[in-house]
């Protein structure tokens, strides 16, 4: 044997046996690295803005290991999404820490833009009405007692005609439904199994907009309970913020909630129709009352949806099984090209014995 043969022989025994173990070191240890530095938060609640803070941290986190270990994200979503067919075909082989992480990482996307959009659309309805500051008093955000607990109102504007409590609602898909009961949900029709949200992807019983109108209502005739603005009437008005969104309403009872889009805003609380009930010094006289009786209350924080903990854990089995399967790959690639320099070898060889053979032949043959 050769002493190149020799070399190479060596070689590929030395790849054969890092083929068998050396994926999976590599694996556990970026799965280690991921998980040491990042830190979890799960026990804690967040107000909507923090959420989108710690959303775009997953995110962010996503991107920064991918990049460090040269996994193109874009390029990953991208196969794997193709026509119902095809996916489900490539489901079927796809290892589930993919799956897993792509359905997380794409949940995690569409819950920021949800909270962005619905943060996006307050502030526009405020802006829409804000014109109107020499006739009302705007609240934005209140949080007023309710049950042991407080319900948040997105806009409240006291007017000489009553209070509006104001829910801002950014619906990102194209056709909403409300029922004659006040469910939500996604499209042309009543489906009965999505809630409100982004895109209504949330299977869960669906959100009755009645029922939270009645709770913004009841929250603020009891803080009023006993003074001197206990008769004074509390409209509940759901804004539709999206104007690309068209919903299907007709069916609601408008007598119980007042719906409307963002530019429509004017005209139901300024509406003629209804009595005037308070006079502009007593506007800002009940102004104060709120300010006094929920001033001191903190917004509401909320559980987020997807834990840090779940996001990092199945981002490191997804980073590590990639650079893992990278790495055999590269073993693989480096076995083969060995076995070629051997097989390029063994046939030169075989060529140089041939020809020795022929020459010999050739000699006794002269003879």
């Amino acid at each position: 044997m050769s002493k190149e043969r020799k070399r190479i022989c060596q070689q590929v025994d030395s790849l054969q046996k890092q083929l068998e173990s050396y994926p999976n070191k590599v694996k556990l240890k970026i799965k280690q690295e991921i998980l040491n530095e990042t830190i979890c938060s799960d026990d804690s609640e967040f107000t909507r803005k923090g959420q989108i803070a710690i959303y775009d941290k997953m995110i962010s986190t996503a991107e920064k290991y991918s990049k460090k270990y040269g996994i193109d994200l874009v390029r990953f979503f991208s196969e794997i999404s193709s026509t119902p067919k095809e996916k489900s075909q490539r489901a079927k082989s796809l290892p589930k820490e993919f799956e897993i992480f792509s359905k997380l990482y794409k949940s995690v996307l569409r819950l920021k833009k949800g909270l962005e959009n619905g943060i996006r659309g307050e502030y526009e309805a405020y802006k829409t009405i804000k014109v109107l500051d020499d006739e009302i008093q705007l609240f934005q955000n209140l949080c007023v007692p309710f049950q042991n607990s407080t319900e948040e109102h997105d806009i409240i504007a006291i007017t000489t005609r009553g209070i509006f409590t104001l829910e801002i609602k950014y619906f990102s898909a194209r056709f909403v439904t409300i029922t004659k009961q006040g469910l939500v949900s996604i499209g042309k029709d009543f489906v009965g199994d999505t809630s409100m949200g982004d895109r209504g992807l949330h299977k869960k019983r669906p959100k009755n907009v009645i029922e939270q109108a009645q709770r913004h209502k009841h929250s603020l005739r009891r803080l009023l309970k006993n003074t001197e603005f206990e008769s004074v009437p509390v409209y509940p008005v759901f804004v539709y913020s999206n104007d690309k969104c068209t919903v299907y309403d007709e069916e609601l009872d408008q007598s119980n909630l007042c719906t409307c889009y963002r530019t429509g805003i004017e005209n139901i609380i300024l509406d003629e129709k209804r009595p005037i009930c308070l006079s502009k010094e007593e506007i800002y006289s009940l102004r104060s009352l709120l300010e006094y009786e929920c001033g001191g209350i903190e917004e509401r924080t909320y559980p987020l949806s997807i834990t840090e903990s779940s996001f990092y854990e199945a981002l490191a089995a997804f980073i590590s099984l990639q650079v893992a399967n990278m790495e055999e790959k590269r073993i693989k690639k480096e076995i083969s090209k060995s076995k070629k320099a051997l097989n390029e070898i063994d046939r030169n060889r075989d060529e140089a014995i041939g020809m020795g053979a022929g020459i010999l032949l050739n000699f006794f043959r002269n003879l």
